[in-house]
């Protein structure tokens, strides 16, 4: 009975562990699109494995916190980013915790 009710509580902490698990990122780029409507911005990176340039759609939402500038509306084209976003539990999209407005679009 002991070693059935330590069995349990272990596979339990487990899957708080497995669940609650997010896919972090550091997203340094230049701004390629910013959708207000979508709440989404589009950069531009740099694979450091392949140097291939790839864009990036990073979703924002009530959550996100900014640097640099107030809110979603304020990044322009054109503006070093650096994002840093999480995974979502399907594995498809990004979203963004904070983004920081590093250089201004001239």
């Amino acid at each position: 009975m002991k070693k059935t009710m330590i069995m349990g509580l272990a596979l339990f902490v487990v899957s708080l562990f497995v669940g609650a698990s997010v896919w972090a990122e550091t997203v340094k780029g230049t701004v390629n699109k910013v959708d207000t409507a979508a709440n989404t911005v589009e950069i531009s990176k740099t694979d450091d494995a392949t140097g291939a340039v790839e864009a990036v759609v990073v979703a924002v939402d009530p959550n996100t916190g900014y640097v640099g500038v107030a809110k979603l509306e304020e990044v322009k084209e054109g503006n070093s980013v650096t994002i840093e976003a999480e995974l979502d539990e399907a594995g498809t999209g990004w979203t963004a915790k904070s983004v920081e407005v590093i250089q201004a679009a001239k």
